[in-house]
């Protein structure tokens, strides 16, 4: 399972990487990963929440969730078993760093 740590305040972080769309549910890119049902980017520190992904053409489910470490923010993705699972940990280190310009301070995948 990808698990992601970023320096800073959390709340901050998960304002910078997750946006929220008409319907209320949260996304990164609107091509990347957007959550199945209406959330707050504060229900992330709650519990898990299951996004969809759009990985080599085909749709990948996962949950994401986070701490905050106070100071920082871990993020862990979690798949479902799909055979496209590992593509996971690169496919969210790019909409991490890439599409919203934060910096990684660690990560591990499993």
């Amino acid at each position: 399972m990808p698990c992601f740590v970023i320096q800073g305040d959390c709340l901050e972080i998960l304002a910078v990487l997750f946006q929220q769309d008409a319907d209320g549910r949260l996304f990164v890119a609107p091509w990347a990963a957007v959550s199945e049902s209406p959330a707050v980017r504060g229900d992330l520190l709650e519990g898990p929440i299951r996004f969809g992904c759009h990985l080599m053409e085909v749709g990948v489910f996962c949950t994401v969730e986070a701490a905050d470490l106070d100071p920082g923010c871990r993020l862990t993705i979690r798949g479902e078993g799909s055979p496209q699972d590992y593509c996971l940990l690169a496919h969210w280190r790019r909409m991490i760093m890439c599409q919203s310009g934060l910096s990684v301070s660690s990560e591990s995948d499993g």
